[in-house]
């Protein structure tokens, strides 16, 4: 399983410098506020319920499931999710739609905010119930040849503590926009990558 993930990673390509970061060492406010509504997609059975309610979950090696050398960025992370998700309403998440792929997916899926490293050794692993989400429902969901791949999905209750990132309800993203993206990569605690821009905004269903 791990050989087959790497082997579909490595078809994946990063443009200019891998300059991604761990939360902890992000300063700006506006990207700390957008990265809390940033959740990440787990496998119910990955997360176990403790007495006082909360929830720990269950991590794997990103050297060993990718087969990584020892100088790779991250090495020594665990891996705790399969994909990522952010919160645009109060109770609604888009996600990528081979992420979720109908609703019967969603009994073994968890939502689940503050997957991230605390400092440069340990990760977060252990949750409130609070950050913790089922999902209820899904909205809709488009899986297309032409690029097209969402899921909207509406969560088992309200999200409390984190607000919804604003998102445009009309017209296309500037083509000379700069960016940066927040998500959790390969499964890893969550990441900041500062300075991309916009490098062909011509397909409809992406940039």
């Amino acid at each position: 399983k791990g050989k087959a993930r790497a082997a579909q990673d490595r078809q994946r390509v990063i443009y200019g410098v891998d300059n991604r970061k761990d939360l902890f060492r992000v300063t700006s406010s506006r990207v700390k506020k957008s990265a809390a509504g940033v959740v990440a997609l787990v496998k119910a059975n990955d997360l176990s319920q403790q007495a006082d309610g909360s929830f720990v979950l269950a991590t794997s090696s990103y050297q060993a499931d990718y087969q990584l050398c020892g100088s790779e960025p991250f090495v020594n992370q665990p891996l705790g999710c399969f994909c990522s998700g952010f919160l645009v309403a109060p109770d609604v998440i888009p996600t990528a739609g081979h992420c979720v792929k109908s609703a019967a997916d969603l009994i073994g899926i968890r939502f689940v905010f503050g997957f991230r490293m605390n400092d440069a050794d340990t990760a977060r692993t252990t949750f409130p119930a609070s950050d913790v989400y089922a999902g209820k429902s899904v909205i809709g969901r488009q899986l297309a040849a032409d690029g097209t791949d969402w899921a909207l999905v509406r969560l088992d209750r309200t999200v409390t503590g984190r607000a919804p990132v604003p998102v445009r309800t009309s017209g296309k993203v500037s083509g000379s926009a700069r960016l940066f993206v927040v998500g959790h990569p390969c499964g890893l605690p969550q990441k900041y990558a500062p300075g991309a821009k916009v490098r062909d905004n011509a397909p409809a269903p992406f940039f």
